[in-house]
């Protein structure tokens, strides 16, 4: 889909086979099947996560109240996509990197059960969990906004004991779940405080956090100033990096493959700040 203003076969066509599905859906038992309006599908996916199965394997897709969604599917890497709703034709729309059109479908709502509709998908069902949750029992909890504000705070003192000799460190808590949290010294001058959580090798759970990670930054007022990047780094491994400033703080959130221990690392970083 384009997004252009639809044709008035067009609608007549999607009208009969709404029609259709309907009655799929209410011939199923006595509840009756609804096509949910524009508004009422931005209303239910916005800022939350749809769960189901697709083409047979699982999958979880979270739609942000900024137009950009993450699909996180079993056995492959989180792909980052966009979304909006076409209140002309009453349909959800997504594109994806490497597609050249927007893709619709109806969301069905029939017995407390959510359905995807196109053409070319039969009814597939879905649940909604609210909130952001692409990961599932990955062992893996993001840091809460008041975690950040207080790295942010410790950073623009470059992570050294107020009024102390300039090169202590200052105490630091460990980020929840976080199987390593360390200070470093910088050759600039700029101290930086990494968190480290580990993951089985190209494990999807893995791609998940990161993208848990990214939209927990979003949410707590960090702005993007990078974009995604993803470079061979050794081959096989793999290194993705996504850089944020939050107050004045660079904050480095980054994904690396290691072939070598048959290990994957999502990481968060803040990088202190030097006195003049």
């Amino acid at each position: 889909m384009t997004g252009e203003k639809p044709s008035r076969r067009f609608l007549h066509l999607w009208q009969a086979f709404c029609t259709i599905v309907l009655v799929t859906l209410a011939g199923q038992g006595e509840a009756q099947a609804v096509k949910l309006t524009g508004d009422e599908i931005r209303d239910l996916l916005t800022g939350n996560t749809a769960v189901g199965r697709w083409d047979g394997i699982a999958y979880r897709q979270y739609f942000g109240s900024d137009g950009v969604t993450f699909f996180a599917q079993e056995g492959a890497r989180t792909a980052r996509g966009e979304w909006r709703v076409d209140d002309a034709v009453e349909e959800y729309q997504s594109i994806w990197p490497g597609d050249t059109e927007w893709e619709g479908w109806f969301v069905m709502e029939w017995d407390g059960t959510h359905y995807w509709v196109s053409r070319a998908t039969p009814p597939t069902p879905f649940e909604l969990i609210e909130g952001e949750a692409l990961v599932a029992d990955a062992g893996f909890s993001e840091p809460t906004c008041s975690d950040l504000d207080r790295l942010s705070a410790q950073a623009a003192d470059n992570f050294l004991q107020p009024g102390g000799d300039g090169i202590t460190f200052a105490a630091t808590q460990a980020l929840s779940g976080a199987q390593d949290c360390r200070l470093s010294r910088g050759l600039s001058g700029a101290n930086a405080y990494r968190c480290a959580w580990e993951f089985d090798y190209r494990d999807d759970a893995a791609s998940a956090a990161l993208e848990t990670l990214t939209t927990q930054l979003v949410s707590c007022g960090a702005e993007v100033s990078d974009v995604p990047t993803e470079d061979d780094v050794n081959h096989p491994d793999t290194y993705i990096q996504r850089l944020f400033a939050l107050d004045g703080i660079t904050f480095s959130a980054a994904l690396k493959d290691k072939a070598g221990p048959q290990q994957t690392i999502i990481s968060l970083t803040a990088q202190g700040v030097p006195a003049e």
